[in-house]
């Protein structure tokens, strides 16, 4: 890899780099994890640097759980290499286990800012037999390049329990060549004396700016060193006396990050007020005097921590946005074909959604697929309203339970002023979890759906209704965005009139069929669990429905042709139909072919 240097304009780093003119840099990728319990990398775009979006809507772009040996990555570093990589190092934790839990770093390696290498480097193992394996800390590293050294310098705050390192000082390493682990021992970087954290270094006009956090005293202050090392036995020397503190607020702050604007002329200096709920930036043309530019407040699905902000190319920018369309494709089509299984099981008539998704020539849209969603749950909560009208709901409630409680709450609607549900209530505040509520039901030969309404808080929660092994999965929290309304049904309009002032958005009935041939007793459960801290679920209105005797045998049983009257069933200003046929033959349902 090749020598790169911060201090040049931006617009001359991008012609040492051969971009063309149109891959110049447009706009601003900031690279972040968003919460304590929430240890995952997120990526949101700017056009100014100051005011961010986060993409992916606002969902993680990279999963801790499959790179970090602690489950969480937090305070991601990224680096743009003159040779067309990008390279970003991670704290390896997870806070839930303690302050002092941190054993290492992540390291990893992208073309394309989408398709990650990774490597976990686990300092006890590495380093056993030294001081360096009794590591508590090994905090926010960051990398830049050391041309003396010709190699990628990989800096962090080390702090053991052993006593040779009592307070939390800035070591380095070099990587080595292809990025994937450390060379040799950790070395003194930086000692100011006392607990020193979240360095963040640039290059400018001869001068490397070190930026760091005055753990314990607070503030960011700076010092500077016209090369990156000391000598042997002198480490820590290069470096000035520290500069007075640079914040431009009185609160407290951390994770300082510096990044050059596009225009090549402009620092930017950010740091996290993470108690007051903003980012705070200022701007330098010195790097030594900064003036407050604005406060970017940090609310709803943008909740920055310590990361790191790089200019990007609309290439770059396209090639982030196409990888996740086409996770998010998936994602609707996995769900899609799940909810046929079950509409189909209900004798909803899904033969042209089956010849869709069996026929390559015709790829759906995402939009098409949402839009069969909404007909198959419509389809699906018709038939369960118009032909499973006994409710065999008394035996439920006599629950075996796993760490589950119930509570009466008015946040969470089926459409009444007060609903019981089931909410997850131990898993609070640990790092993964499980839980259960299971009853066996004795019940005569019948056709028989589980209902219920439900909804988890993310991808990473997931919380399902089962009879025996069958089971299906509720949707998390703004799944496709169907929701509950104010009379207690099923709601698909974008402007519908939700249960909770729109708190029941988001919420989507789930339906189970099952058929007992002959009397049986059944186990049904509704479980769920988690990988992170704060991560809820929650079901309300579970009902155990069974379709009449009378019903049962009949050769052919033909549903109401025409519009659904209900006025919030419209889509787009469309009605939509009644599914074409439900067939019972015997005591099993059938799909109409």
């Amino acid at each position: 890899m090749k020598r790169r240097f911060l201090s040049l304009a931006l617009f001359l780093l991008a012609a040492a780099m051969g971009l063309k003119a149109a891959d110049a840099f447009t706009k601003y990728l900031f690279v972040y994890f968003p919460s304590n319990s929430d240890e995952n990398i997120y990526y949101a775009l700017s056009d100014n640097g100051f005011d961010y979006t986060p993409i992916n809507d606002g969902q993680r772009f990279l999963a801790a759980d499959t790179v970090a040996l602690k489950k969480g990555l937090r305070d991601p570093h990224i680096l743009r290499t003159d040779d067309g990589w990008f390279l970003m190092v991670a704290t390896d934790m997870r806070c839930a286990e303690g302050w002092d839990s941190n054993r290492g770093m992540v390291l990893l390696k992208s073309r394309d800012l989408v398709h990650w290498q990774h490597s976990a480097i686990h300092f006890p193992d590495k380093y056993q037999g030294t001081n360096f394996a009794n590591v508590t800390r090994v905090w926010a590293p960051e990398t830049i390049y050391d041309p003396v050294a010709g190699k990628y310098m990989i800096y962090y705050s080390l702090l053991t329990n052993d006593g040779t390192i009592p307070y939390d000082r800035v070591y380095y390493n070099y990587a080595n060549a292809d990025f994937t682990d450390l060379e040799g021992e950790p070395t003194v970087l930086f000692d100011r004396g006392k607990s020193t954290i979240d360095m963040d270094i640039v290059y400018d006009n001869g001068t490397y700016h070190a930026f760091y956090k005055n753990e314990d005293d607070g503030g960011i202050s700076k010092v500077t060193a016209t090369q990156l090392t000391a000598p042997v036995g002198q480490e820590g020397t290069q470096w000035s006396a520290p500069s007075g503190k640079l914040q431009q607020t009185n609160v407290a702050v951390e994770g300082a990050g510096v990044f050059q604007l596009i225009d090549g002329s402009t620092w930017v200096l950010m740091y996290d007020c993470y108690t007051s709920g903003y980012y705070q930036f200022c701007t330098s043309t010195d790097l030594s005097t900064f003036t407050f530019k604005q406060n970017t407040y940090t609310s709803g699905v943008f909740t920055p921590r310590h990361g790191t902000v790089i200019p990007v190319t609309d290439a770059e920018v396209a090639g982030i946005q196409a990888a996740i369309d086409a996770d998010r494709i998936n994602e609707v089509l996995e769900k899609l074909i799940r909810e046929v299984e079950i509409a189909s099981q209900l004798g909803v008539d899904v033969s042209e959604i089956r010849h869709k998704l069996s026929d390559s020539s015709q790829q759906m849209t995402i939009a098409e697929m949402k839009e069969y969603l909404v007909k198959l749950n419509l389809a699906e909560y018709e038939v369960v309203t118009k032909y499973y009208t006994e409710d065999e709901s008394s035996p439920l409630g006599e629950w075996e339970t796993y760490n589950w409680s119930d509570k009466m709450s008015g946040q969470h609607y089926d459409g009444t002023s007060k609903t019981t549900y089931w909410e997850q209530s131990w898993g609070w505040g640990d790092t993964s979890w499980s839980m259960y509520m299971r009853s066996s039901v004795s019940l005569p030969a019948g056709n028989y759906v589980l209902k219920c309404a439900g909804r988890s808080a993310s991808e990473s929660t997931i919380a399902t209704m089962s009879v025996d092994d069958q089971s299906v999965r509720f949707p998390t929290k703004g799944d496709v965005g169907y929701g509950i309304d104010t009379s207690g049904r099923a709601n698909f309009s974008p402007d519908g009139q939700y249960a909770n002032n729109g708190a029941g958005r988001g919420w989507e009935w789930r339906y189970l069929p099952f058929t007992l041939s002959e009397p049986r007793t059944v186990d049904i459960m509704l479980s769920g669990s988690g990988s992170g801290i704060h991560q809820w679920l929650s079901f309300t209105s579970l009902s155990l429905l069974r379709m009449p005797d009378e019903l049962v045998g009949i050769d052919e049983v033909k549903m109401e042709k025409g519009k659904v009257k209900n006025e919030s069933y419209d889509l787009s200003g469309r009605r939509i139909s009644n599914p074409r046929g439900l067939y019972i033959v015997g005591k099993q349902k059938h799909i109409a072919k």
